[in-house]
């Protein structure tokens, strides 16, 4: 299973209840990077990351 983030047009969600398949539970998502050497450009990605996980979050994701 994926999320709707990055979702193709051309592929379709289906209900899993309705296809006959077990609900799946949720994951977490983690975002790691090391203290030791960080400079400005590690932080500036890390934060975009965050950002457009909030985004796509907000915008996207189904809440069950």
């Amino acid at each position: 299973m994926r999320t709707p983030i990055g979702l193709p047009s051309s592929v379709g969600m289906l209900e899993a209840a309705g296809h006959g398949l077990p609900s799946l539970p949720s994951l977490g998502l983690m975002l790691r990077r090391s203290d030791r050497g960080a400079s400005p450009r590690v932080d500036d990605l890390a934060a975009a990351i965050r950002q457009a996980l909030r985004e796509a979050r907000d915008d996207a994701w189904l809440t069950p």
